[in-house]
């Protein structure tokens, strides 16, 4: 049984470190479109993308939190 929820505690982690990193490159993306290449629709759907991303971080959190 432990085996079982620390591989399972492992695999949420991964998938949290995942999403942050998806998240560090929509940050980027951001600043591109609103600094280097204004493009406001762009940096709209990155907004977006970026507000799901938190939440489903969220989410991923309260799972460790629960292992």
């Amino acid at each position: 049984e432990f085996r079982r929820v620390l591989f399972r505690s492992e695999q949420v982690q991964d998938l949290f470190d995942q999403v942050m990193q998806a998240r560090r490159v929509a940050l980027d993306q951001l600043q591109q479109h609103l600094d280097q290449q204004p493009n406001p629709q762009a940096a709209s759907g990155v907004v977006r993308a970026l507000m799901f991303m938190d939440k489903f971080a969220a989410d991923v959190q309260d799972r460790l939190d629960s292992l």
